[in-house]
């Protein structure tokens, strides 16, 4: 099994640290490993204790790879905690293809536009979540790939966290030798997994 078939997750908890291992298959993942640890340095959410910290990481992970009998070196880091915040924001390009067609580049060059906004210099962006595209004033709509236009607008929610919490998160993590692929709003992924289609459009309340 290559390097490039596999996605890890790493949850670091109060109360437990789990690394899960998920092997990609046609576009699914299929769950082959699950590593778990009691979580010393933990308290309410935030590291208190670098050390213990990575500890514990590297505990979770080890269990892991033995149970798969792979390496792992790149983790997706689930973060969450009251320091998260959310604010709407909206990102206009124009479209660079000279017949006009959306492409990958544009989506890109919009997701960046929506970014450019005020933080208090203790914020950081975690991740921006598009709610809508708007091809030259039309609304509605979730994919303007291969759509033709002049402007592409994208209205979006941008995910915030204080930067204090994401450095330290991002430290264990690098100090358990480990890189940090990505990190994930804990929330989000929960509605991703457990939401349907339908109760994604209308909005739901998940607990």
């Amino acid at each position: 099994m290559s390097n490039n078939d596999i996605i890890v997750s790493l949850d670091i908890g109060t109360s437990k640290v789990r690394a899960i291992i998920g092997e990609v298959v046609n576009g699914t993942i299929n769950i082959i490993g699950v590593g778990s640890a009691e979580s010393e340095g933990i308290r309410k959410g935030a590291i208190v204790d670098i050390d213990q910290t990575v500890n514990s990481i590297r505990s979770a992970v080890d269990h892991a790879e033995r149970m798969v009998g792979v390496q792992i070196s790149e983790v997706y880091v689930g973060i969450s905690g009251n320091h998260i915040a959310l604010q709407s924001s909206h990102g206009v390009v124009a479209v660079s293809n000279e017949d006009r067609e959306i492409g990958e580049e544009d989506i890109d060059r919009v997701i960046q536009a929506a970014r450019v906004i005020a933080l208090p210099p203790e914020r950081e962006i975690i991740g921006v979540v598009p709610k809508q595209y708007l091809v030259d004033g039309q609304e509605g709509i979730n994919d303007p790939r291969g759509m033709i236009g002049v402007r592409l607008e994208v209205e979006a929610t941008i995910i915030t966290g204080a930067k204090t919490g994401i450095h330290n998160l991002i430290r264990v993590v690098e100090k358990s030798e480990l890189k940090v692929a990505g990190l994930i709003l804990m929330s989000l992924a929960s509605g991703q997994l457990a939401l349907s289609k339908d109760e994604k459009a209308v909005g739901t309340v998940l607990g």
